[in-house]
């Protein structure tokens, strides 16, 4: 595929803020007070969605959003869920679902949704998000196809 440049990533709401959600077994979405992220969730995933469009291969380049540089192609990410699943009993899952949209001269030429999960083992929640986010957006960027 042509170069794309990375214009949006989005986090959207409740996960959006510094402190980590936490899917309950009843439902309910917590918000846990002794772990939270250094910056905005937005503002952390830019560095990795950018890595991971990269490291996928699918793209002659990536450029940044801050470039000047014009693409025939523009990526949109939408994180829909980025939570500690705890629903299941002694579990606790990294857990991220999100869209990536390709956009050509204004009109979507592309579209894909995915989601992905990793087990945190010995509280590093770190690895776990990490993980998780990369398989989602490497999954979405592996379902779109542009001819």
């Amino acid at each position: 595929m042509p170069a794309v440049k990375l214009l949006l990533v989005d986090v959207r709401a409740p996960y959006n803020g510094n402190r980590l959600a936490v899917l309950r077994a009843d439902g309910s979405i917590a918000f846990d007070s002794f772990n939270s992220f250094a910056a905005q969730p937005a503002a952390i995933l830019r560095g990795a969605v950018f890595d991971a469009l990269e490291a996928s291969g699918a793209f002659e380049r990536v450029v940044s959003g801050s470039s000047v540089a014009i693409t025939p192609l523009s990526a949109e990410i939408t994180v829909n869920r980025l939570a500690l699943d705890c629903r299941k009993s002694n579990q606790r899952d990294a857990s991220v679902s999100l869209s990536l949209v390709i956009v050509s001269n204004r009109t979507v030429v592309a579209s894909a949704s995915a989601e992905a999960s990793a087990a945190v083992a010995g509280g590093d929640y770190s690895t776990a998000f990490s993980k998780a986010f990369e398989d989602a957006l490497l999954l979405a960027v592996g379902s779109i196809d542009i001819r």
